[in-house]
């Protein structure tokens, strides 16, 4: 596959003629995937040969196109896609898929057409056709129809042609007509030499794939074995899938319950965090009463040292009044002992008065005598 209108061609064609792919034996000459494969588009048929000048990926058989033994009419469909402008005996190649496709069979066939650039050479993108990069040539519906009586071989057939990327694509349905060329003996006895080489070389590769399918049979018993332990295991599977229900609907409750949990954490951590926040401030307003505390203390400090102070002062009053009371018990004892003399010299003035009244008198009486 070279390019997607090609690839469209070939689906478009795969389904218009799907009758024929069920359980057909299909053909592809130059089937090498360098850059895709028609392969896929063909599901459901019998077989599918892939027919290349190398090995490599999508290659059944390595064999040149125009050298083929597969027996007449062997084919349904035959198809051929980027191939025939890189080889050099491109009429021979189509000669061969015309003697392989049966009867009302399907050939198919794309191919690079006028206005393409040479692709697949030593001085362009070899990478293209590994295996033919010293032959490049674009075919046009002309070239097919000179070189065979298309009408002959084909009951139907058309042509399209793509301009862009420059492309021919053909389509053909086979008719009844056998494919008949005089060869001599000598020709067929080295088409008779080929096809042995190829038959050899197709038993060799069945002999590998008979190897493979051995190993497949060993694969499948063993496939058989692990789906029993896995029907086992399935078994064992359903049960403990049951008790994981079981356990899941526990945790599921227990889930419930871990939430109603997690909330009430949840409003208990809200609560603490406010009560952190009331604690906070109660610290803060418990510093402030503690500067307060402090303040009064030193007050308080303040007013004991002038307390102190005061006391010492009413001490030395209560002693300065004690003092003065001792001396005023002696004034007042002063003052009795000073009123007792006063009197005593009150009397005793009396008295001399008295005395001296006294004599007075006796003086006056004297003198009267």
């Amino acid at each position: 596959m070279a390019h997607e209108k090609q690839h469209r061609f070939i689906l478009s064609a795969c389904e218009r003629f799907q009758g024929l792919i069920e359980n057909a034996k299909i053909v592809e000459i130059g089937s090498q995937d360098i850059n895709g494969t028609v392969r896929d588009c063909f599901q459901g048929c019998q077989s599918y040969l892939g027919i290349d000048i190398g090995a490599g990926q999508a290659v059944d058989l390595v064999v040149p196109g125009e050298l083929l033994e597969l027996p007449s009419e062997w084919a349904t469909i035959v198809i051929s896609t980027e191939c025939l402008e890189h080889a050099s005996g491109w009429q021979e190649i189509f000669a061969t898929i015309i003697r392989i496709t049966s009867s009302g069979g399907l050939v198919l066939l794309t191919f690079a057409g006028f206005g393409r650039p040479a692709h697949g050479t030593i001085d362009s993108d070899s990478a293209s056709s590994p295996f033919t990069n010293h032959y490049y040539k674009n075919l046009t519906p002309h070239h097919l129809l000179d070189a065979i009586q298309l009408n002959q071989y084909f009951s139907d057939y058309g042509f399209e042609v793509n301009a862009s990327p420059g492309d021919t694509y053909f389509w053909g349905i086979r008719s009844s007509n056998p494919w008949r060329k005089r060869e001599s003996s000598e020709i067929l006895e080295e088409r008779l030499a080929r096809a042995q080489g190829q038959l050899a070389q197709a038993v060799e590769k069945i002999s590998k794939q008979e190897e493979l399918y051995a190993g497949f049979r060993d694969l499948e018993a063993r496939i058989k074995h692990e789906e029993s332990q896995l029907q086992d295991l399935q078994a064992q599977l359903a049960t403990t899938l049951g008790q994981l229900t079981t356990r899941t609907a526990d945790l599921e409750r227990v889930q419930s319950l871990l939430d109603q949990k997690a909330k009430e954490v949840e409003n208990k951590i809200e609560e603490v965090k406010q009560l952190q926040d009331v604690i906070a401030r109660k610290e803060q307003q418990s510093h402030g009463l503690l500067e307060q505390l402090a303040d009064i203390r030193l007050d308080c400090d303040r007013a004991i040292d002038s307390a102190e102070l005061a006391a010492l002062r009413c001490r030395s009053f209560e002693l300065e009044s004690e003092r003065f009371r001792i001396e005023r018990d002696q004034l007042l004892q002063i003052n009795s002992e000073y009123r007792r003399q006063c009197h005593r010299a009150v009397d005793l003035l009396y008295r001399i008065k008295a005395f001296s009244m006294t004599s007075d008198a006796v003086k006056s009486q004297r003198s009267s005598r």
